[in-house]
């Protein structure tokens, strides 16, 4: 694997941890409240520091951690942008995508700039590199792939009357799917496509009295193929960016 490729698969995989493991829902939205923004934001960029840390180190050592802080500090300029940008106009899926494509692009930035550092590094690069794209398909597949399908289930309301959703139910909900989405992935990841079939039936038949509301129905269904369809396109990136990259 080119030593760029592999070095930008770690910094991602750092990347992913420390922004869908790491990050917890409570700090997302501190960041988004004023009075708590600067606390939240510098909670943040610690927690981008140690994800990355935590795949560098072991690899490379104190140049690891080096790589590291630079990858924290150019995170928390692209975050205090994004947030500057939301509080003009609030869109968040929209705010999501440019957020993360500059993130990958510093990421890559940086992968270029040290590559000729990490190039004769002892270790396999190609191991490093897909562990490291393990990671980062394994990380944004939890809360990643979930705040895309609640963007996209976000137009209906599967309660009949308008009825909203617990705060409990929505947290059990989003647990469920964080669960269903990492089982999934590590199934498919190992050919395992029936067994996948088959946690989505046994999720099915919890809910069977449900699925008799029509809108309820649809609405469940939408969701169970958008996180599917999440989990199937993250294991297909796995096995084939690697392949395209060196083609």
């Amino acid at each position: 694997m080119n030593p760029e490729y592999a070095l930008f698969f770690v910094l991602l995989g750092g990347h992913m941890l420390a922004d869908f493991v790491l990050q917890s829902n409570a700090m997302v939205a501190a960041k988004l409240q004023r009075s708590t923004r600067r606390r939240a934001l510098l909670g943040h960029v610690l927690q981008v520091f140690l994800g990355h840390a935590l795949l560098l180190a072991p690899m490379f050592g104190s140049l690891g951690v080096l790589l590291a802080l630079f990858a924290a500090l150019a995170h928390a300029v692209i975050d205090a942008l994004k947030l500057m940008l939301e509080d003009w106009r609030p869109a968040p899926l929209g705010w999501f995508a440019l957020d993360q494509a500059a993130h990958w692009a510093s990421l890559a930035v940086l992968a270029t700039f040290f590559s000729e550092d990490f190039r004769m590094h002892p270790g396999d690069l190609n191991l490093r590199g897909s562990a490291g794209l393990l990671i980062a398909c394994l990380a944004f597949n939890t809360r990643g792939v979930g705040f895309l399908v609640a963007e996209f289930l976000r137009r209906w309301n599967p309660h009949e009357g308008g009825a909203s959703a617990s705060e409990e139910q929505l947290r059990m909900g989003w647990m469920i799917g964080v669960l269903e989405r990492t089982l999934l992935f590590l199934l498919m990841l190992e050919g395992q496509w029936g067994a996948a079939g088959l946690v989505i039936t046994a999720k099915s038949i919890v809910r069977f009295r449900e699925l008799d509301q029509r809108r309820f129905s649809e609405y469940y269904l939408l969701g169970t193929l958008a996180s599917f369809l999440g989990a199937v396109v993250l294991v297909y990136t796995f096995r084939l960016l690697p392949m395209v990259l060196a083609w």
